[in-house]
């Protein structure tokens, strides 16, 4: 039990000191609360990359496992395997054989002592033959028209006058060289008789 005097002077202090007639409002302190330890996260460990220059190898499967102490598993390494490039094959380069066409040499007739000319559509057949010194000529008239073998230069011959269709004339050359002739009738028909020792 308090004396009555206490309870007086605590209300004269209360109505005195307190203005408006508020009563003074006392806060409770309150304990500070205690910092909570920011919990440690554990940083996942680095994943190792191995490179190897082989041939083709199985890349390994990563595996979690946990990591002690944190309860968060972790990944394991991983181990990746990289093939690496065989060397690309170079390619060989192949000859080609380009075959060259070489010209047979044309078999040259060997001259002989007598030969052959047909007279026919307006021409002689051949127009130009070898014969050897003392060979023979023979003119045949396959055609339709008279014609002749006349010596237009060189070698010197007796003409044969008209040769006609279904007729024959022969010449012998008893001196080497070349002797050109004509048909006297058309003169457009000409030939060479070349006459070799």
């Amino acid at each position: 039990m308090r004396a009555p005097g206490f309870w007086f002077a605590v209300g004269v202090l209360m109505l005195t000191g307190c203005p408006n007639n508020t009563a003074p409002v006392v806060k409770a302190s309150t304990k500070p609360k205690a910092s909570s330890t920011p919990a440690v996260q554990a940083s996942p460990s680095p994943s190792a990359t191995a490179t190897t220059k082989a041939s083709a190898s199985p890349t390994s499967s990563p595996t979690a496992s946990p990591s002690a102490g944190t309860g968060t598993p972790s990944p394991s390494p991983s181990a990746s395997a990289t093939t690496g490039t065989g060397a690309s094959p170079t390619p060989s380069a192949s000859a080609t054989a380009t075959a060259t066409p070489t010209a047979s040499p044309t078999a040259t007739p060997t001259p002989g002592l007598t030969a052959t000319v047909d007279i026919k559509d307006f021409s002689f057949t051949p127009n130009a033959l070898t014969i050897k010194v003392g060979g023979t000529v023979t003119f045949t008239n396959k055609g339709v028209t008279s014609h002749t073998v006349s010596p237009v230069s060189g070698l010197a011959f007796q003409d044969t006058d008209a040769i006609t269709a279904g007729t024959s004339k022969s010449i012998k050359f008893t001196t080497a060289g070349t002797a050109s002739y004509q048909c006297s009738f058309h003169t457009a028909m000409k030939g060479t008789i070349t006459v070799v020792p």
